[in-house]
């Protein structure tokens, strides 16, 4: 049970921090739930693929700090 709470936990900041670093994140997580590409999420977006793409690199960076690795 307390690794569920953790995980919980660990989601609720996750999230958070994805907020703080992109306006859309709630769309973009949404259609990665969808199995979307990241070409096809620039695209939904309005935005060229490869600075999407620079984007989430920089974004997944940041959240592996908030899981500790």
């Amino acid at each position: 049970m307390d690794d569920v709470i953790a995980d919980a936990m660990l989601l609720e900041q996750l999230i958070a921090r994805f907020c703080e670093l992109d306006p859309d994140s709630d769309r973009i997580i949404e259609m990665l739930g969808d199995s979307l590409s990241d070409c096809k999420i620039a695209e939904q977006l309005g935005r060229k693929q490869r600075t999407f793409a620079d984007q989430m690199k920089r974004i997944r960076t940041e959240l592996r700090k908030v899981r500790g690795y």
